[in-house]
Protein backbone atom coordinates (compact mmCIF):
# COMPACT_ATOMS: atom_id res chain seq x y z
CA UNK A 1 0.00 0.00 0.00
CA UNK A 2 1.10 3.39 -0.43
CA UNK A 3 2.22 5.69 1.99
CA UNK A 4 -0.44 7.72 4.05
CA UNK A 5 -1.00 11.37 3.13
CA UNK A 6 -3.24 13.75 5.35
CA UNK A 7 -4.61 15.22 1.52
CA UNK A 8 -4.88 13.31 -1.24
CA UNK A 9 -6.19 15.44 -4.35
CA UNK A 10 -7.16 13.97 -7.70
CA UNK A 11 -6.49 15.55 -10.50
CA UNK A 12 -3.48 18.09 -11.61
CA UNK A 13 -6.09 20.95 -13.19
CA UNK A 14 -5.79 24.76 -11.45
CA UNK A 15 -8.40 23.18 -9.04
CA UNK A 16 -6.14 20.23 -8.34
CA UNK A 17 -3.03 21.99 -8.14
CA UNK A 18 -4.14 24.98 -6.79
CA UNK A 19 -4.89 22.63 -3.67
CA UNK A 20 -1.43 21.24 -3.90
CA UNK A 21 0.23 24.40 -3.58
CA UNK A 22 -2.33 25.21 -0.63
CA UNK A 23 -1.33 21.67 1.00
CA UNK A 24 2.56 22.93 0.44
CA UNK A 25 2.16 25.77 2.11
CA UNK A 26 0.39 24.42 5.19
CA UNK A 27 3.14 22.18 6.13
CA UNK A 28 0.56 18.77 5.12
CA UNK A 29 1.45 15.55 3.77
CA UNK A 30 -0.46 15.70 0.35
CA UNK A 31 -0.04 14.04 -2.96
CA UNK A 32 -1.86 14.88 -6.30
CA UNK A 33 -2.78 12.09 -8.72
CA UNK A 34 -3.14 13.45 -12.08
CA UNK A 35 -4.34 10.22 -14.25
CA UNK A 36 -2.51 12.16 -17.26
CA UNK A 37 0.80 12.40 -18.63
CA UNK A 38 1.03 15.78 -17.31
CA UNK A 39 -0.37 18.60 -15.08
CA UNK A 40 -3.16 20.39 -16.61
CA UNK A 41 -3.62 17.66 -19.08
CA UNK A 42 -7.50 18.82 -19.80
CA UNK A 43 -6.83 21.81 -20.75
CA UNK A 44 -3.68 20.13 -23.29
CA UNK A 45 -6.60 18.26 -24.31
CA UNK A 46 -8.99 20.77 -25.21
CA UNK A 47 -7.46 23.77 -26.13
CA UNK A 48 -6.69 24.20 -29.66
CA UNK A 49 -2.85 23.92 -30.06
CA UNK A 50 -1.74 27.66 -30.14
CA UNK A 51 -4.51 29.54 -29.01
CA UNK A 52 -3.31 32.21 -26.46
CA UNK A 53 -4.07 32.25 -22.75
CA UNK A 54 -4.15 35.54 -20.90
CA UNK A 55 -4.71 36.32 -16.44
CA UNK A 56 -7.70 36.72 -16.06
CA UNK A 57 -9.80 36.80 -12.31
CA UNK A 58 -11.24 33.28 -11.40
CA UNK A 59 -15.34 33.84 -10.78
CA UNK A 60 -16.27 35.25 -7.27
CA UNK A 61 -12.09 36.41 -6.57
CA UNK A 62 -10.76 39.82 -6.55
CA UNK A 63 -7.47 41.06 -7.18
CA UNK A 64 -4.35 39.99 -7.06
CA UNK A 65 -4.26 36.09 -8.63
CA UNK A 66 -5.46 33.72 -6.13
CA UNK A 67 -2.58 31.68 -6.42
CA UNK A 68 0.10 33.02 -7.93
CA UNK A 69 1.95 30.12 -9.49
CA UNK A 70 -0.85 29.86 -11.64
CA UNK A 71 -1.26 32.85 -12.96
CA UNK A 72 -0.52 32.78 -17.03
CA UNK A 73 1.86 36.07 -17.71
CA UNK A 74 0.69 39.52 -18.63
CA UNK A 75 1.49 39.28 -22.41
CA UNK A 76 -0.53 36.56 -24.09
CA UNK A 77 1.26 32.86 -24.79
CA UNK A 78 0.34 30.07 -26.05
CA UNK A 79 -1.07 27.32 -24.13
CA UNK A 80 1.34 25.40 -24.57
CA UNK A 81 3.90 27.87 -23.05
CA UNK A 82 1.52 28.17 -20.13
CA UNK A 83 1.87 24.66 -19.62
CA UNK A 84 5.97 24.66 -19.56
CA UNK A 85 5.40 27.67 -17.03
CA UNK A 86 3.38 25.81 -14.66
CA UNK A 87 5.50 22.31 -14.92
CA UNK A 88 8.72 24.82 -13.96
CA UNK A 89 7.28 26.39 -11.21
CA UNK A 90 5.74 23.35 -9.81
CA UNK A 91 9.14 21.57 -9.87
CA UNK A 92 10.92 24.50 -8.36
CA UNK A 93 7.93 24.28 -5.46
CA UNK A 94 8.54 20.47 -5.28
CA UNK A 95 4.70 19.85 -5.56
CA UNK A 96 4.22 16.20 -4.93
CA UNK A 97 2.44 14.96 -8.06
CA UNK A 98 2.37 11.28 -9.29
CA UNK A 99 1.27 11.40 -13.62
CA UNK A 100 -0.44 8.71 -15.21
CA UNK A 101 -2.05 4.89 -13.97
CA UNK A 102 -1.32 4.03 -10.25
CA UNK A 103 -1.39 0.25 -9.86
CA UNK A 104 -1.95 -0.20 -6.38
CA UNK A 105 -4.49 2.58 -5.90
CA UNK A 106 -7.01 0.60 -7.36
CA UNK A 107 -8.44 -3.21 -6.57
CA UNK A 108 -10.44 -4.89 -7.74
CA UNK A 109 -13.62 -6.54 -6.05
CA UNK A 110 -15.18 -10.14 -6.10
CA UNK A 111 -17.77 -9.30 -8.52
CA UNK A 112 -15.32 -7.45 -10.75
CA UNK A 113 -15.84 -4.16 -10.05
CA UNK A 114 -12.95 -1.53 -9.47
CA UNK A 115 -12.99 0.55 -6.17
CA UNK A 116 -9.95 3.40 -5.10
CA UNK A 117 -7.61 2.53 -2.42
CA UNK A 118 -7.64 5.40 -0.78
CA UNK A 119 -4.13 6.14 0.95
CA UNK A 120 -5.13 8.74 3.29
CA UNK A 121 -4.06 8.75 6.87
CA UNK A 122 -8.01 9.12 8.11
CA UNK A 123 -9.69 5.99 6.59
CA UNK A 124 -6.23 4.21 6.29
CA UNK A 125 -7.12 2.74 2.78
CA UNK A 126 -10.45 1.43 4.29
CA UNK A 127 -12.06 2.81 1.18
Amino acid sequence: MPDMYDIVIIGAGPGGLGAGIKAAEAGKSYIVLEKGKRVLQGIIDSYPRGKKVYPTIPKNESNPFPIKALMPPEERVTVEKYVEQIEASLQLQHINIKLGKYKGLYRRDNAGNWWWQCCCRYCRGAL
